[in-house]
């Protein structure tokens, strides 16, 4: 007898609602990162004759508008001189963590290497990271001012501000950097999200899906739920939580609830019935540990 919700919704059979489960940044899950994109940039100084537009559509974009972009390898700068500086403010602010708290990503038409620098001491204290030491991120293909699309593959640099002398929970707001060669082709400088997240991977009709949560807490209870209606905002009241934003429209249903591991982390795992190509599938997780809502997924059956 079918008992599992997921494949229950899926077949159209109704399951039991969910009446448990604010907004968070958006997220680009770019490699191993999952970076958050500055709110604002602004070019300093610098550019040069060649320094023009990067983006995956054939369309311009400014300086601000490539640094901010989500995902964040999607638009870019290329070619700009020795020397360019580039800002970009993150208004919640990026805290010194454990590790690494933020990626320099750059296009590798060229290796690039960068200068950073933070608020925290006005600008003084810096680090540099080099693309020949990065980790491969992506690939792209871009059109550069209206030319192209070229292939480029797509850099990451870790930053630890504890390497720019920030004390460990110290936080910053501003950062820059600096190209200290000529073969820059900044892509942006992302904050490392510590974020509550849940992520949808093989929904392939006829096989095994998955859904994973990660850095909730540890030991914590952990819900997933569903609708096929659409992921506008719903407010649903929370037991425990309060009212909540969810961005899933009614009908909600519960898809799974489970204590997350030592690592926070969740993963449930269903079969997806054969019938079920073409249906398009929206997720959001909360952890009542913190009361925390997950980025929303949305999901089409392969």
């Amino acid at each position: 007898m079918l008992r599992n919700p997921l494949i229950l919704a899926l077949l159209g059979v109704v399951a039991a609602p969910i009446a448990e489960c604010n907004a968070q940044q958006s997220t680009s899950t770019i490699g191993p990162w999952d970076l958050i994109a500055p709110d604002s940039a602004t070019l300093l100084s610098g550019g040069g004759a060649s320094f023009y537009w990067l983006n995956v559509v054939n369309a311009p974009v400014t300086v601000e508008e490539a640094m901010t972009s989500v995902p964040m390898d999607v638009q870019g700068f290329a070619n700009p001189d020795y020397g360019t500086e580039i800002q970009v403010d993150f208004q919640s602010g990026v805290v010194n963590n454990p590790g690494a708290d933020l990626v320099m990503l750059e296009s590798a038409f060229d290796k690039g290497s960068y200068a950073i620098y933070s608020d925290y001491d006005n600008y003084v204290a810096r680090v540099d990271v080099y693309t020949t030491n990065g980790i491969i991120a992506s690939d792209q293909d871009y059109y550069y001012n209206g030319g192209g699309p070229y292939y480029a593959r797509v850099f990451g640099m870790e930053i630890d501000l504890s390497d720019m002398g920030v004390p460990a929970g110290a936080m910053v707001h501003s950062l820059r950097f600096r190209c200290i060669d000529s073969t820059c082709d900044p892509i942006g400088l992302g904050m490392i999200s510590d974020a509550f997240r849940l992520d949808a991977y093989n929904f392939v009709a006829g096989q095994t899906a998955e859904l994973k949560t990660k850095r909730g807490t540890p030991g914590g209870l952990v819900s997933i739920a569903l609708s096929f209606a659409g992921n506008q905002l719903t407010q649903i009241n929370v037991g425990g939580c309060g009212l909540l934003d969810v961005n899933l429209q009614y009908p909600i249903q519960l898809v799974t609830s489970g204590s997350a591991d030592a690592n926070g982390e969740l993963s449930y795992q269903t079969p997806i019935p054969p019938l079920a190509s073409g249906r398009t599938i929206y997720f959001q997780a909360l952890d009542f540990g913190s009361c925390t809502l997950s980025n929303a997924v949305t999901t089409v059956v392969l």
